[in-house]
Formats: structure tokens, sequence, C-alpha cells
């Protein structure tokens, strides 16, 4: 194929299609399942046939709800090599390494890809190793043999994307992926049109590598409903597929596009013996509101599988029928943890809009709740709540709780925010309570101390700046009596 490959696609219209894919990660505000491609590709499990259960690796400890963090893609390692990469290149070359030394090394090229014939032995290096040759974080060596794509760069190449531009061929099965990322450099050549049917088809081929190009182009050119409606056909074959790959690629085609007539596939793959299709159709379900989907999660919301009931919350979170608000509160008491925390989530949302309000002191006696994050989660539910109804359950809390708990704590954290929203009747029951505030502030130690200060800062009133000055003087923590001065310092700025 001669001449520069056409530029639909950049590295880094790329990096945005599937940071917009993780943005779905199990239970952030914004990111509830998934991982970063390198990541996945790392720990990707091997395919496995239809009906087959996925294993899922242990929850995160990161914050926000999650349940399990599965692999972006089920295939086995690998990265999406030239539809990220091809289209910012001016050459694609098979080569054999020649040399390495400290500014790059010298290879020879056993096929091009992509681009005119060039001089040889080639001068290449890839930019974020300080001039060095590697293949994403390996480097390469004398003899080893490489696909790169690369841009000229005066007398040499630079390998794009920022060095990952390149793959190690192994010593056994070269051909076969030389001749996979050939196919894939002629289908991105094609005009558009051509090249989506062709996608479509390469995610069902079985190959590995074209089903994993297929996948992240296919999201990259199919972002708008509209569009993705055009090729409505080719998304039911993908979802009726006995390979598992074409059927993730279709819910991940799917996600977020608010397709009604996409809701009876997604309903019916939410039966999938697949767990991990399973899950994934039952989150693609979040922007549909029909009485077919209420019904399938309020049914979820007691599946025997944790991870689908971790599920529900994502969905429910747009959903405000009663038999929703009744299954989602269910699962605050779930007998798994990892629920439990995914179940908080959409009490951020439900709160804020006046929804759920009866839930407010359940969420607070989340802050015991020895499942780690489940207590954080609610505390970060209550405080962007903007509820009024809020601020007593959590006073409460500080008036029975010892300092040292756990609860004392994220009660305090709840506050901070609740205390920020200005004036009403938030800060007037706050204003009413600060003598509870002066004296954690006056008696308490560093944290406790800093969290009340914050929220002095905020009420606007003559006791509490009283308060700040006292202890900016006189506090036995250093790190108080510092924040209470800058405090002060950003209370009398205009």
């Amino acid at each position: 194929m001669r001449g520069r490959i056409r530029r639909p696609l950049t590295a880094a219209a790329v990096a945005v299609a599937v940071a917009a894919l993780l943005v779905w990660a199990l239970g952030c505000t914004g990111a509830r399942r998934g991982v970063a491609p390198a990541a996945a590709a790392q720990t990707a499990q091997a395919q496995a046939p239809k009906g087959q259960a996925t294993e899922a690796r242990p929850v995160s400890q990161r914050p926000g709800p999650r349940i399990h963090d599965y692999p972006l893609r089920a295939a086995p390692a690998r990265f999406s090599l030239v539809v990220s990469h091809a289209p910012e290149a001016d050459l694609g070359v098979v080569v054999e390494v020649l040399d390495v030394g400290e500014t790059g090394g010298h290879v020879r090229v056993l096929e091009r890809l992509l681009g005119p014939a060039a001089g040889e032995p080639l001068d290449v290096y890839s930019p974020p190793y300080e001039g060095q040759l590697a293949v994403g974080w390996e480097p390469l060596a004398a003899g080893d043999r490489a696909v790169l794509f690369l841009k000229r760069d005066g007398d040499r190449y630079a390998v794009v994307g920022q060095g990952m531009g390149s793959q190690k061929l192994p010593a056994e099965g070269a051909a076969a992926e030389i001749e996979s990322i050939r196919r894939v450099v002629e289908i991105i050549g094609r005009p558009e049109p051509a090249a989506i049917e062709a996608m479509f088809a390469a995610a069902q081929s079985g190959n590995t590598r074209l089903q994993t190009e297929a996948h992240y182009y296919l999201l990259t050119h199919l972002r708008e409903a509209a569009t993705l409606e055009r090729y409505w056909p080719q998304v039911q074959e993908l979802l009726g597929s006995d390979d598992r790959e074409p059927r993730l690629t279709a819910l991940d085609l799917l996600m977020n596009r608010r397709m009604a007539q996409a809701a009876p596939d997604l309903l019916r793959a939410t039966h999938d013996p697949d767990r991990l299709v399973a899950q994934r159709a039952v989150t693609d379900l979040r922007w549909l509101n029909t009485p077919e989907v209420v019904a399938r999660v309020v049914e979820l919301a007691d599946s025997p599988d944790a991870n689908l009931r971790a599920s529900v919350p994502w969905v429910a979170a747009n959903l405000t029928q009663p038999e929703v608000l009744a299954a989602a509160r269910r699962l605050l008491d779930d007998a798994d943890g990892r629920v439990r925390r995914a179940a908080v989530y959409p009490y951020v949302l439900w709160l804020k809009a006046g929804v759920a309000l009866d839930a407010i002191p359940k969420l607070v006696a989340l802050f015991d709740d020895p499942e780690p994050g489940v207590g954080s989660d609610a505390s970060q539910a209550l405080g962007y709540s903007k509820r009024v109804e809020a601020v007593a359950p959590l006073l409460d809390v500080l008036r029975q709780k010892p300092p040292d708990a756990e609860a004392y704590r994220l009660a305090l954290e709840a506050l901070y925010p609740l205390a920020t929203i200005g004036p009403g009747h938030v800060r007037e029951q706050l204003t009413a309570n600060l003598d509870l505030f002066t004296t954690i502030l006056a008696k308490q130690g560093e944290n406790t101390a800093l969290s009340a200060a914050g929220i002095l800062s905020e009420l606007a009133d003559p006791e509490a700046r009283a308060a700040l000055e006292q202890a900016a003087q006189n506090h036995p923590e250093a790190k108080v009596r510092e924040r209470c001065a800058r405090l002060l310092q950003d209370m009398a700025a205009p």
C-alpha cells in the first residue's frame, strides 16, 4: 500500500474514546467498571466459550463504589497498535534490529506495511526513553524483530504514540501476526463506510488481533447514536455471536447511547450465561426507562450473583419508580459488603433531587459499615446532597460518637460541603450549632480540629471568626494554627 494512510483517527482521538469508554467503571459517579487499555491487556483473561463464567479480580480499594474491576477485554494480552498509531505514522515497517545504543538504534526493513520506501538502515528512537529504542516499556535488542510505526524526524525516525507505536514479534507465530496487522492497515486505508463494514466483519473473525483492533476502531468511529443506528443490523449480529468478544464489542458500542431500539436486545443480553456479558448488558440499560427495564432492574436486585446486584444501582440512578427505590434500599443491607458500597451510588443523585430522603438515616448508619469504602461513600453522598434534612442526623453523630470513631470523622467530612452551599436553611442549622464546632476546634486533635475549622470558615459568623482567631494563636497543633491563619486570610479577602 503506497503513500501515507489517511488520518481520520489520531492517537489522541483513540485516547479520548477509550477514556470515554472507561468512564463506566463499577460505581464511581463517572467511572464504574473497566481499567486502562494497557492495564487491561496485562490482566486480561483468555477467551472463554459462551456459557463459561468469567472470574473477576478482587475489589479495588480506590474511592468510589465498586465490586469488581474486570479487564476491559477478555482476550489475551494485546493493545490497539494499528488503529491507534498507524494514522499518525509516515512509515509502517516490519524490521530486524541491527544495533541499539544510548540514542536509539538502527533497523533493517524486512517488509513495508505503510508509506514510501526509505533508505536503509533506518535510524530510529523511542521519544519517552531519551533516545533509546523500546517497545512500550520493553527495550529492544540486536536481533529482535518488531513492527514499528514511525514518524520522520529529520534524518531519523521516531516511534509514534510516545513510543507505543511498536510491537515486538514473537519467535513463533510472527507471520500470522504480521498478516493480521497488514490486514488492519489495509482496512483503515479504505473510505470510512467500507472500513466500518470491514471492521464489523473483523470483530467476528476469531482472530484476537483483528477483534481488538476492530473493537477500538468501531468505538471511535461510531460514537454518536445517530451514526450507530445506521449499523444497527451489524450490531445485532455481534450481539447474537457465539463468541464472547463480539458480544462485548456490541455492548460497548451501546454504552450510554440511549437507543430505545436496543432495549429488547439488551434485556435479552442480561440473561447471557457469561457473567461479564450479562453485567455489561445490565449497565447498558442505564439510560433506558421502560416498564420492561424497570421490571428487570427490580428482578436483578434479588439476583444470586453479587456482580449483577452490584450493577443495579448504576442503572437505578436514573429511575425513580417506587419499586426501584425499594429494591435499591434493600441493597444497602445486602450481605455482600461490596454490593452495599455500590448501592450508595444512586443516592448522590437522588438526594440532590429530593428523592429517597427517607434513606438518610440509613446512609448515616453506614458510617459504621465494616466494608472498606462504604462509610466514606455514604458520607460523600450526604455531603453533596445539599439537603437540610441531612444536617440533624450528622450533628447527632458528633454528639453521640467518641471523637476517635470513624463515624465521627465521616460526619465532619459530610458537613463541610453542606457548609459551603451558601445562605439558606442548611447554613442556618449549622450556625445554630456553632458551639459544637468551636468546641471541636478548641479541644480535639489535629484531624477533627482541621475539619471543624473548615466548617467554621464557611459560616460567616462573628463567633466562628473569633474561634478561628483563638485557634490560630493558641491551638497546640501547629498545623491547626497554620490552617486557621490561612482561613482567616481567605475570609478577609474581597
